[in-house]
């Protein structure tokens, strides 16, 4: 297959998927990508590198798990700047974009202004239907421990609707009143951000192991970001 045809190829395929809204894990966009990278020598045919890293969130989100290797293994011979390779893992200089982040957050909860350490702490606390769970969990010593706690309180009946504006709501707050954290996260400038995981998470996250994941904290995190590039 020529590289055109394998760029044709990938196009129709990737348009199919979104068409039909098929989000589970093919492995036939897995299999053109071992032969796009097997094809491309060196820094040559750059359109097709510059369509692959346009896409790359599509891509690393539904090909199947060896994507994140092949970027870290052919990112600098394929000449992918540092700025679109995307931030698979949120530790090491990355660790700020985690919710066990030390960063205090007021937040009004039923008309009281409140205070936690973390979002972690945050978004457990508010599983909690009645106040003695609440305050455990709020007041426990580590977002950890916040996050055990949140495992063991009765959840309130409409936690999964509401889930995920509690974490966005947190997860703003983090950054818009931190402004370390706000230039940091600006700093990561356009590249993908993906909470791979090793601890089997794939609803806010993307498990590494596995290869799949719906990344929901990772959307909200550059949903956030681009709400702050525009302020």
């Amino acid at each position: 297959m020529s590289v055109t045809a394998l760029e044709h190829s990938l196009i129709c395929f990737i348009a199919t998927e979104l068409k039909n809204e098929v989000w589970e894990t093919p492995k036939e966009l897995g299999a053109l990508l071992y032969q796009l990278f097997a094809l491309v020598p060196g820094t040559e045919h750059q359109q097709v590198v510059d369509f692959i890293t346009n896409h790359v969130e599509f891509i690393y989100l539904h090909a199947n798990r060896e994507w994140p290797h092949l970027i870290n293994r052919y990112g600098s011979t394929l000449n992918i700047r540092r700025s679109k390779q995307p931030i698979t893992e949120f530790k090491d200089e990355y660790r700020f974009l985690s919710n066990f982040w030390p960063a205090e957050l007021y937040m009004n909860v039923s008309g009281q202004e409140m205070l936690f350490e973390t979002v972690e702490h945050y978004y457990q606390a508010m599983k909690a239907t009645n106040w003695d769970d609440f305050h455990k969990v709020q007041t426990a010593p580590s977002p950890g421990a916040a996050k055990r706690g949140g495992r063991r309180i009765a959840v309130r009946g409409d936690w999964d609707i509401i889930k995920r504006d509690v974490m966005y709501n947190a997860v703003l707050s983090k950054f818009k009143n931190n402004a370390d954290l706000k230039q940091n996260l600006l700093d990561t400038g356009k590249r993908l951000l993906i909470e791979g995981n090793h601890w089997k998470d794939d609803y806010w996250g993307f498990r590494l192991d596995e290869g799949y994941g719906q990344n929901h904290l990772g959307r909200i995190l550059m949903q956030i970001r681009t709400l702050m590039q525009q302020m």
